[in-house]
């Protein structure tokens, strides 16, 4: 069972990794078959759709329907974040296999929070120098991956700014063409 933890404790923190450089870093699309964010993106808006289709055309739809960019990006933030804790979490607890007195799977869950999170609540002392050395691993790549998604957020917003300009000057063009389009009164035959 130690060998499938550890199996998932490897390929798990790779696999979001992998996913945050392709969605956060890398400046061109990437056209991969299987990737979680279309996963998950495309799983909760079927969801979130159904619910706004069983609702009246209105602006409490049109809110509701605003909502999914934005808690999207929490979701897959905390999906992300999630994916890291417990691989590292499996990795932990598949290294724990031989000590005396093996700690449980939420044990080891817990001990990768700690440093995901830079907690230091010193739940380090009792163990091996290998999962010590993981942790500290866990610790800088959360860090690193906590400074990423700050550094990302102010960029998606000035983007998403910029597409709101070009919206309202869309819009703007759209009403100054329909006041200068002739009528059938304005027609000279």
């Amino acid at each position: 069972m130690h060998v499938v933890g550890l199996i998932l404790g490897v390929t798990l923190p790779l696999l979001v990794f992998r996913e945050a450089f392709e969605v956060m870093l890398l400046p061109r699309r990437v056209r991969r078959k299987l990737r979680l964010v279309r996963y998950l993106f495309s799983s909760t808006w079927f969801q979130w759709a159904w619910v706004a289709d069983r609702m009246k055309a209105g602006p409490a739809r049109d809110a509701l329907l605003s909502l999914f960019g934005p808690l999207s990006l929490l979701m897959l933030l905390g999906s992300w974040t999630l994916g890291l804790v417990v691989g590292f979490g499996f990795l932990q607890w598949s290294l724990s296999a031989g000590a005396s007195a093996a700690p449980t799977l939420f044990d080891n869950l817990f001990l990768s929070a700690d440093p995901f999170f830079t907690l230091g609540t010193g739940s380090l002392d009792s163990v091996s120098a290998i999962r010590k050395a993981i942790a500290v691993i866990e610790a800088g790549s959360g860090l690193a991956f906590l400074a990423l998604v700050i550094g990302y957020l102010p960029v998606l917003y000035q983007l998403f700014s910029r597409r709101e300009t070009y919206v309202i000057m869309l819009d703007a063009r759209g009403l100054t063409a329909e006041c200068h389009r002739p009528t059938l009164a304005s027609r000279a035959y």
